[in-house]
């Protein structure tokens, strides 16, 4: 007769760097499509942030920047929306979101933010003149066992680093407080390490810049939405499509603005 001892509670899963990168990567085959879909995701994020602005700019990088993430080509985008201290929970962990204790929010920072690794295999947030003062590297890949793995150096920003994003993000004209994202384009010389990554795609972003360049889905995206007024893209810096919704125009309500009745949806679309 064997007896088995009782455990009175159910051990936790035992979830690993490998499984967060591969679930990942099924997201990305599955979930969220690249091209046009990423700025959707990056629209609706600034959105559930409060944000009435965004900016979305194409750089060539940095050549001198201490970060390689900074060296090469890559997207700069730029809110006005709040960012918490759930926010930074949220942008670093996997399956969870800053929506838990927000009804107003459809997910921020959640499964659609990590759409971006379309683009790269980690990324730069920073915030500034917020609640929640922030700079750090999403890096999914920092810590995984793999031969030639360098993304340690990528893990750290210093002040002269930010300062080039910073500088670069006034050009949007946004203001002191906002939200800056750089995402590095992924290429032959920016790997995690040899034949590793989400993908083997290398974004170019002329051609990106035209998948984002699409007026009327735009425009359908803003009318979804709450607060986001503008949107515009940028190349170096030069606007290249600004789109904004008329200040007289009426908006959605959340489920954080609903008023208990009957509430009646009608008009042209």
């Amino acid at each position: 007769l064997i007896r088995y001892r009782r455990r009175r509670t159910v051990p936790g899963f035992n979830v690993t760097e490998i499984s967060v990168l591969n679930q990942i990567k099924s997201n990305l085959q599955d979930r969220y499509p690249t091209g046009f879909p990423i700025l959707k995701e990056l629209l609706q994020n600034a959105d559930d942030s409060r944000a009435g602005t965004v900016c979305c700019d194409f750089q060539p990088g940095w050549p001198d920047a201490r970060n390689p993430l900074l060296r090469g080509g890559g997207l700069l985008v730029i809110n006005d929306g709040e960012f918490t201290e759930e926010d930074q929970r949220g942008i670093t962990s996997f399956g969870e979101s800053g929506k838990t204790t927000d009804t107003g929010t459809i997910g921020k920072f959640g499964f659609g933010q990590k759409s971006v690794f379309h683009l790269c295999d980690a990324f730069i947030i920073c915030s500034e003149g917020t609640r929640a003062l922030y700079a750090s590297v999403v890096n999914p890949f920092f810590g995984v066992k793999v031969d030639g793995n360098v993304t340690g150096t990528w893990d750290k920003v210093d002040d002269d680093d930010l300062a080039l994003l910073s500088s670069a993000a006034d050009c949007a004209g946004i203001g002191n407080k906002r939200l800056i994202l750089w995402l590095p384009f992924r290429r032959s010389s920016l790997r995690p390490a040899p034949d590793a990554g989400f993908s083997n795609e290398f974004p170019d972003g002329q051609r990106l810049l035209a998948q984002f360049s699409q007026p009327a889905a735009i425009r359908a995206t803003l009318a979804c939405l709450r607060r986001l007024r503008t949107v515009e893209l940028r190349r170096g810096g030069e606007v290249e499509l600004s789109l904004s919704v008329d200040a007289r125009a009426g908006r959605l309500l959340g489920p954080d603005q609903w008023r208990e009745g009957v509430r009646e949806f009608h008009g042209a679309l």
